[in-house]
């Protein structure tokens, strides 16, 4: 066991004067164990905006450019919210430009939870 614990702090088993306040420190926590951590346990909402056979869980953030600016949309309950109104996902990759734009490969979607966007076609 002094050979293993040596090997985990760097220290040869034998130096009982070097060891000693990383066996007391050892020993006071076994004996004193921290409290575990308490995580609340949030329940994932069922609510969310489906989207042909793509379900965007709320709370998913939507992303669409047009001349180089960027807007966004957020799932909030069982609606895609942009600013005040609902909208859908071809409203909001048309909402500037020309209004032809396929909101598959215009809108890219951050899922809640994620730091990643992803192409909604992807």
């Amino acid at each position: 066991m002094l050979v293993e614990f040596g090997k985990f702090t760097g220290l040869h088993w034998n130096d009982t004067f070097s060891m000693e306040p990383f066996v007391c420190e050892a020993l006071r926590n076994y004996m004193n164990p921290a409290p575990a951590a308490q995580e609340q346990a949030v329940a994932p909402s069922e609510s969310g905006y489906q989207w042909k056979e793509v379900f965007l869980p709320e709370g998913t953030r939507l992303r669409a450019s047009f001349d180089r600016k960027q807007y966004f949309a957020e799932v909030a309950g069982a609606e895609i919210k942009y600013g005040e109104h609902a909208i859908s996902p071809s409203c909001f990759a048309n909402l500037f430009g020309s209004g032809n734009r396929n909101a598959w490969i215009a809108v890219w979607l951050r899922l809640p939870g994620s730091t990643e966007w992803l192409l909604a076609d992807v």
